[in-house]
């Protein structure tokens, strides 16, 4: 009872200077600001850009239908002759050009390239070549196959699809910085002088911080979510991974303060691990990036759990491992936070 009755005080007055010191105000302008972003700005579905350049150069003139159909006529993508092509190719530094040649028993295209083209572009245009000849009648052995996992899976909408990883930006920011922040000021305020002579301790001033920056974690959350709402919220399941998740870098981010005296002295160590920390953002475009140290970090757990609750995959749910990993890491960083706060914090002379 004296525990939460010291909390409770604590809490009191920390909510208090969150909201004097702006925090508050700054949580729920970058939830609104990114809310009317996913909401209003951001486009629903991804423009990829003009379409290739082609031509139907086969004797039979077998793609005019073919392309008309896929609206590279409409578009003025089409074009009669391999010089028209070219031309074309070369009046944009971005266009490719395919012309397809040949005959059912000899089918062949051409390619036209800027040169700059990722390998992976050209592979995947080599087999679209493929493909097209298949479509159109024409069979061959090919050393690829091409599967689609979970083809019955609507893919959502792009701007929805950006909700996890918002949600993992304010995980960072709440978190860690605020986190950090909160503790400084309580450093440039005097606060720490005064709150050594009263019986509440270590555990009580940490848990207050942790309260308070899981609770702007959850205001950012359902803020987002009611501006710019996901066709479905599991909202246990989304409360677990915010709170366990801003509990998490809000223990580390007090952790990392302790060892500072200034707001610009904690600056530049604290961009550094935020820098680390995002470095799985990458990854969600990306999955080149998913490499094992980035799959090993807390936003990267977190973004795409948020993103199977908010925008299921149709994969096995991730909920409990998530749970069980960030839950030992918050045991660990709560021991280490502990030690540092007592130490180096409340014991000061």
């Amino acid at each position: 009872m004296s525990f939460l009755r010291h909390l409770r005080t604590l809490l009191w007055l920390d909510l208090r200077q969150a909201w004097h010191g702006r925090l508050v105000h700054v949580c729920l302008g970058i939830g609104l600001v990114f809310g009317l972003a996913v909401r209003f700005a951001l486009p629903v579905q991804l423009d990829l850009g003009d379409p290739p350049q082609v031509a139907d150069l086969t004797e039979d003139g077998r793609f005019a239908e073919y392309f008309a159909e896929h609206g590279l006529a409409e578009a003025g993508a089409v074009h009669g002759s391999m010089e028209a092509l070219e031309v074309a190719v070369a009046a944009d530094p971005d266009a490719i050009g395919l012309a397809m040649t040949g005959t059912p028993a000899a089918p062949g295209a051409t390619m036209i390239l800027q040169g700059h083209e990722p390998e992976t572009t050209v592979v995947a245009l080599r087999s679209g070549v493929a493909g097209i000849w298949a479509e159109n009648g024409v069979s061959r052995p090919s050393a690829h196959r091409l599967t689609v996992l979970r083809p019955d899976q609507p893919r959502p909408p792009f701007n929805l699809s950006m909700i996890p990883l918002l949600l993992t930006i304010d995980v960072l920011v709440v978190g860690f910085f605020f986190g950090g922040v909160m503790v400084l000021q309580d450093r440039s305020l005097g606060t720490i002088g005064a709150y050594r002579v009263t019986p509440g301790g270590t555990a009580v001033y940490l848990a207050s911080k942790i309260v308070v920056n899981v609770l702007l974690a959850l205001a950012y959350t359902a803020l987002l979510l009611v501006i710019a709402p996901p066709h479905a919220v599991p909202v246990l399941s989304l409360i677990a991974v915010v709170c366990l998740s801003s509990a998490l870098l809000t223990t580390v981010g007090i952790g990392v303060a302790v060892f500072f005296r200034t707001l610009s002295s904690f600056f530049y160590p604290a961009s550094l691990i935020s820098l680390v920390l995002s470095a799985a953002m990458p990854a969600y475009f990306f999955p080149a990036f998913n490499t094992p140290w980035i799959r090993a970090l807390p936003t990267y757990q977190a973004m795409f759990t948020l993103r199977e609750l908010l925008l299921p995959s149709g994969r096995p749910s991730t909920l409990g491992e998530f749970c069980l990993a960030i839950g030992a890491g918050l045991v660990v960083a709560l021991i280490l936070t502990t030690l540092a706060v007592d130490r180096r914090l409340l014991r000061e002379a």
